[in-house]
């Protein structure tokens, strides 16, 4: 379990290699202490972009993994086969031979171009410092302000490990959480019917989002609980899918609709080391279930994090923070019905 699947990440198109990349980049940056905000990486692929796909701009120290430098970093994403001698020419320059214009002005500013490739399989980081230095030549040949750029390539298995450190991103590359289970990373759970409807909120949701998100970034280390309780229909599932939303959370994250499905997730965040602590989601927990999961996991060394969902409150302890989900207003429950009934094509009847 969350071992990505490196032949599904291989063989993503343009579209989900940049979409995938984009996460763990902003994954990298936050869990570093960078605001995700110094990332920018658009998901129009086909964009014109001077040979660049995004940038981190002015970020004021390197990312745990690397991915984000201090200063500027542009980078160019690719897809699909990669052969070291024309991929290389046609990554760096125009039809005219002229090094891409937002390429160039990266380097020209001291930034650093990092190179993503989904279908090179670089074996180690050796590999592709070897094959940086050839994109360096390569550019020096080209023009003597280029002499001294910075080039940093990741090939498949670097890209991989780095997924890995992130649970939730590796779930989402086929890491190993079984297709029959309801267990879900946070982007495959908000895109599950009853979460995909309109975010009806006012100050109380805005509240206890914030109250959630406030304790899930407190532990400074060590793993923190959350106990979410309200009455049935109050929209406490809701409340936690738009808390852990955030870019610091979600790639940590594994939802589990109850603690059945919750068990080998549980097992397998023992025999594993993450770079960012797993966020782990557990759904009409009750609190016999609750003491049991909380327990190990808070006596694990590694630390995880644990967010419990049911209608009562749970005993909890000093690292548990007891979150209340008052019900909805009239008005609310109307509007979220009303997108029930037009997601389901039914206006009419």
């Amino acid at each position: 379990m969350f071992r990505a699947d490196t032949a599904r990440i291989r063989s993503l198109d343009p579209y989900g290699a940049v979409g995938l990349a984009g996460r763990l980049i902003r994954a990298d940056a936050t869990v570093s202490g960078i605001p995700a905000s110094v990332v920018d990486i658009p998901s129009a692929v086909t964009a014109p972009g001077g040979g660049v796909d995004g940038t981190a701009c002015e970020s004021p120290r390197q990312s745990i993994h690397g991915l984000v430098k201090k200063g500027t970093t542009a980078y160019h994403i690719r897809a699909g086969a990669f052969a070291p001698g024309p991929s290389i020419a046609d990554i760096l320059f125009d039809k005219k031979g002229e090094t891409k214009p937002r390429i160039r002005s990266c380097i020209e500013g001291g930034g650093t171009l990092v190179v993503l490739l989904f279908g090179w399989d670089g074996t180690s980081r050796t590999d592709g410092d070897a094959l940086a230095k050839r994109f360096q030549r390569t550019l020096a040949a080209k023009s003597d302000a280029m002499a001294a750029a910075k080039v940093d390539v990741w090939g498949l298995n670097r890209i991989v490990s780095a997924i890995e450190q992130f649970p939730g991103l590796a779930a989402d590359a086929g890491g190993g959480i079984p297709a029959d289970t309801l267990a879900m990373s946070h982007n495959e759970w908000s895109l599950t019917a009853d979460m995909a409807h309109a975010f009806k909120h006012g100050k109380a949701e805005d509240d206890a989002v914030e109250q959630i998100r406030a304790h899930l970034r407190s532990g400074r280390g060590m793993p923190v609980h959350a106990r979410v309780s309200g009455q049935p229909g109050s929209g406490k599932t809701r409340l936690v899918l738009e808390a852990t939303r955030a870019d610091d959370l979600a790639p940590r994250v594994v939802y589990a609709a109850n603690p059945l499905v919750a068990a080998p997730i549980v097992a397998a965040h023992s025999r594993r080391t993450f770079g960012a602590r797993l966020i782990i989601v557990v759904d009409e927990c009750d609190m016999s279930e609750e003491f049991a999961i909380w327990n190990r996991l808070k006596r694990d060394k590694k630390g995880a994090d644990l967010v419990t969902i049911y209608n009562e409150p749970g005993l909890g302890d000093e690292t548990t923070r007891q979150i209340k989900v008052e019900g909805m207003g009239g008005e609310q429950i109307a509007e979220i019905l009303e997108d029930h009934i037009k997601g389901s094509g039914r206006e009419e009847e």
